[in-house]
């Protein structure tokens, strides 16, 4: 019978004509803020397919994600997503559903979120936004006729930066609740005729003013015209996938035009398909469409004295890849890096740099992604070298203020450089190495206690796993002959060496940079190993043998899907 990847629909064989049952809620936008990185794209994946405009220097960031490897990100000066006037945005006053998911990188003034154009503008009426309070305090529903409040209604938390959050604000008869990570944080009535996002349009992520929008990222924003959530929830694990979970097709009759077994290959767009018909091109019965995880080996932290911490190994994700039977995947999984050695003439020797980690493949098809192994810390005082380019590059040594390794776009950031030497008492420590977050920090350079390490760069989260793991941290340099190292990055960073017990190695599986040395007496940390991680979903039909048939590396599984983890080189087969 005629097959979408992932559903499989009733009908009669070689039928033309295919009657979908009717839809159960409907969705006004929905932003999964995917895409490559710096790109001004924001596709609305929902049935109205909105055209959304980034002003300023709004832009898809792949730093920083809840799903899916990237998200929305803004500065707080004049960045924000502008989406036209239509009817889906006429809320009234029936019940609705906003949420998001938001990461703030700024604590000051009140930030703006979401809200309809008009926002407190005279002759707007039924407009409102959603934000937070001054400081991150609270998160604030206002509706307005024009300039005159109807309701302010206040959810109750102390928000942090560089945390994700869940923010659901929905309507349920007259009454507005909010929730933050699934729980009721405050509710109070309002039954404003919510005129203005039909009249006006939707802008996310602006304020009132230009002082007041959002300094941060937002992810997987949905917009519905029913009340999802009406007491307190776990909140979503995975993204939204072209809609709604439960709203599968628009109700009517489909030509799909082709004989038993045509295939229909496309993106499910709440409801809507938007497909390449294959007529009789069978769907293999094996066929999955899989998101992939891809971590490089992280570079080893430089040895000898006041050494770089290694920068993390690169990190991408690749979703949406159709894999079908009879092509096994080959997966290489990079080793973490060699720490660089102790004291031993001559100082200037080459392997008292760290050495880099190595890459990670995922071999499907022509084009194979790669993410590089991290760079190698630098702990060279006699050659004073720079750390070494990579994934995320290494950082410096003491003796080099300008010396951090490079990192590649996209899958990770530069090196700190070293704190740099004047002569006399005071000394400095290594550069942190860079992780996929955040650059690494540099070493900082005087008495005790400013001789420190700079700390390793931040790694990044991801939940293919099945929960959130953070990957691909830098290692922390090591610091100027006193206890004051480098942490290392979370996601696996080694901390940067004290004389007892010298650096970490990096974790493990993360692609970790390793810590940078403190004492000439002992090396510098390894770089921990990648990995790789290949999920697909567990209610897809299309699976003509049992999912068990589908092979390599350690296979486990959650409610919603299969998981395949690399933590060494392997294949992964679908049979």
């Amino acid at each position: 019978m005629p097959r979408y990847i992932g559903y499989e629909f009733t009908g009669t064989a070689n039928s033309t004509v295919i009657t979908f049952p009717p839809a159960s809620a409907s969705v006004a936008l929905l932003l999964n803020m995917d895409g490559a990185d710096t790109s001004t794209s924001f596709p609305d994946n929902s049935i109205n397919q909105h055209t959304v405009t980034a002003v300023g220097n709004a832009q898809v960031d792949t730093a920083q994600s809840k799903f899916g490897g990237a998200s929305g990100v803004f500065d707080g000066t004049g960045d924000y997503l502008s989406v036209p006037a239509h009817p889906s945005f006429d809320l009234g006053t029936g019940a609705f559903t906003v949420e998001f998911w938001v990461r703030f990188n700024a604590t000051t003034n009140y930030q703006g979120l979401i809200g309809s154009a008009g926002y407190f503008t005279v002759g707007k009426n039924g407009n409102w936004l959603i934000r937070t309070d001054t400081g991150l305090n609270n998160i604030v529903w206002n509706s307005y006729n024009g300039q005159t409040a109807t309701a302010q209604i206040t959810g109750t938390i102390a928000f942090s930066t560089a945390t994700w959050y869940h923010v659901a604000v929905v309507r349920n008869g007259s009454t507005i609740t909010i929730y933050v990570d699934g729980v009721s944080r405050g509710s109070g009535t309002d039954s404003t005729d919510l005129l203005d996002g039909g009249d006006g349009g939707l802008r996310i992520a602006e304020g009132l003013s230009a002082n007041v929008e959002l300094n941060g990222y937002i992810d997987d924003l949905r917009l519905s015209d029913v009340a999802r959530y009406t007491t307190n929830f776990t909140p979503p694990t995975s993204a939204f996938i072209g809609g709604v979970p439960d709203r599968k097709y628009n109700s009517g009759v489909w030509s799909i035009n082709g004989t038993d077994e045509s295939s229909v290959y496309g993106r499910r767009i709440e409801g809507n398909w938007l497909t390449t018909l294959r007529n009789n091109a069978a769907a293999p019965p094996n066929t999955i469409v899989a998101d992939v995880l891809i971590v490089g080996g992280g570079g080893g932290g430089g040895g000898f004295y006041y050494a770089g911490g290694g920068g993390a190994g690169g990190m991408q994700t690749v979703t949406g890849v159709v894999l079908a039977p009879g092509s096994p995947v080959p997966i290489t999984v990079g080793a973490g890096g060699a720490a660089g050695r102790a004291s031993g003439p001559p100082a200037s020797s080459p392997d008292v740099i760290g050495g880099s980690g190595g890459n990670s493949v995922w071999g499907h098809g022509p084009a194979p992604v790669t993410s590089a192994g991290g760079g190698g810390g630098s702990g060279n005082p006699g050659a004073r070298s720079t750390g070494v380019p990579g994934g995320s590059g290494g950082g410096g040594p003491m003796y080099a203020p300008t010396g951090g390794g490079t990192g590649v776009a996209g899958q990770g950031n530069p090196g700190g450089p070293g704190a740099g030497w004047a002569g006399g008492g005071a000394i400095g420590g290594g550069g942190g190495g860079g992780g996929k977050a955040a650059a690494g920090s540099a070493g900082t350079f005087g008495p005790s206690p400013a001789n420190s390490g700079g700390p390793g760069g931040a790694g990044s989260p991801n939940d293919y796993t099945g929960s959130p793991v953070n990957y691909a941290g830098g290692g922390g340099g090591g610091a100027g002959g006193d206890p004051n190292y480098g942490v290392g990055g979370t996601g696996g960073g080694g901390d940067g060496g004290n004389p007892t017990p010298g650096p970490e190695v990096g974790a493990t599986n993360t692609g970790g940079g390793g810590g940078g040395a403190t004492s000439p007496s002992t090396p510098g940390g390894a770089g921990g190993s990648g990995k790789v991680v290949v999920r697909y979903p567990k209610n897809d039909p299309t699976y003509g043998n049992a999912p068990a048939d589908i092979s390599g590396g350690t296979k486990t599984q959650t409610p919603t899907h299969y998981i395949h983890e690399f933590n060494s080189t392997g294949t992964f087969t679908v049979p």
